[in-house]
Order: structure tokens, then C-alpha cells, then sequence
């Protein structure tokens, strides 16, 4: 509790200094208590015969603390307004900030499973030329979701197979780059399951 200080209706009195003790003490106390204090109380910090003066003022007491607890209590209402807002003004930064962070992370980790992705189609591919420059344009395939890893990963797979089984010449296989932005994942390929099979021909010759 703020100090408070003794009323003037008190004060113009003719007090005697032992009345003005006892009155000063019941009041602090009374104030401090938010409450009109029970002997009990109040015998642990004055005595029996302060108490019996002060409570032959207690009216005036009364009526002084009264309005220095309302007075008191409108300051706190201020201050818990106060920090109230500050608390909302700091929670919707934080939320901002999150937000913020969250998608960071996201972004973060999405491009880190693209990298993984890329690595696997790499992998994959039948040509290992210009390895950034198809990076950058796998990431930006994905990243705009113009088409599906899978369908990447599928499309190289079956490219490979069908230069492998055509015997393409190493010179006109596709950069990964041009086979990315030509969109030939989508391009269908005739592959055949025998097409380097010994033992089919070996079969297809005794035919003949």
C-alpha cells in the first residue's frame, strides 16, 4: 500500500503527540489492510490504549482512507489498463514474429527436401551436365508447383532406360536443363523389355 498521509480534519485538531501516534498507526494500518482492522490485529502493532484513541476517531479515519484507497485503486485500474494494452501490443508481435519465423522455417525446410529430391533425380538422369543450372530450374518446377517430383523422377527414369535401349549417342542426349524446361518429363517413350535381352535374340535367332 502507497503511504498515506494523515487527514487535515485530523490534523486542526488539538491533538496530543500520543493521540496523533495512535491515529497515524490505526490509519496506516487500516489503509495497508484495505479494511477497517480487528483488534486483533491491531494490538500487534500498537497498544491497548493507542487502540482505544484511534478508534475514537474512526470516523474521520474512515472516511480519510476511503478516499485514499479509491483514489489508490483508480491508479491501479490505470496501470492494469495500461499494461493490459502493452500486453496485447507485445502478444500481437509475437504472433507476428512467429508467423514470420514460421514461414521462414517452412520455406527453409521446403527447399532443403528439394535439394534432397534434386539430388535423387539427379542420380537418375543420363546426363550429368550443367548440374546448377538444372538445379535452379528443378527448384523453381517445384517451388511454383508446375509439376510433381514424381513425375520428374519418373520422366528422367524413363529417358534413361529409352537412351539406354536406343543406344542414344552420349552428344545428343538431352542437358538437364533443356530436358526441364522442354517439359520432357511429359514425353512418352516406346520401351521395350526385351531390347538388350541375350537370351531373346539368342531365342529370336533360332527362329530364323
Amino acid at each position: 500500500m502507497e503511504r498515506t498521509t494523515i487527514s487535515t480534519d485530523l490534523l486542526i485538531q488539538k491533538l496530543t503527540d500520543n493521540e496523533l501516534v495512535a491515529i497515524i498507526k490505526y490509519q496506516s494500518l487500516w489503509a495497508m489492510l484495505e479494511r477497517q482492522p480487528d483488534d486483533k490485529t491491531a494490538l500487534r502493532y500498537m497498544t491497548q490504549k493507542q487502540l482505544i484513541i484511534a478508534k475514537s476517531w474512526a470516523d474521520s479515519i474512515e472516511m480519510f482512507v476511503t478516499s485514499d484507497i479509491n483514489s489508490i485503486n483508480k491508479k491501479r485500474t490505470r496501470q492494469k489498463k495500461s499494461y493490459e494494452k502493452q500486453r496485447v501490443v507485445e502478444n500481437s508481435d509475437a504472433a507476428n514474429k512467429g508467423t514470420v519465423i514460421n514461414r521462414i522455417n517452412v520455406k527453409k525446410n521446403n527447399k532443403k527436401e528439394i535439394l534432397q529430391q534434386f539430388e535423387i533425380w539427379w542420380a537418375e538422369y543420363p546426363n550429368k551436365k550443367s548440374k546448377q543450372d538444372a538445379q535452379r530450374i528443378f527448384e523453381k518446377l517445384l517451388t511454383a508447383q508446375r509439376v510433381s517430383f514424381d513425375e520428374l523422377l519418373a520422366g528422367a527414369k524413363a529417358y534413361a532406360e529409352h537412351c539406354r535401349q536406343e543406344k542414344t549417342d552420349p552428344h545428343y542426349i538431352k542437358h538437364p536443363s533443356t530436358w526441364l524446361n522442354q517439359g520432357c518429363w511429359a514425353d512418352e517413350y516406346a520401351l521395350s523389355n526385351h531390347a538388350n535381352d541375350d537370351d531373346f535374340y539368342r531365342r529370336l535367332e533360332a527362329l530364323q
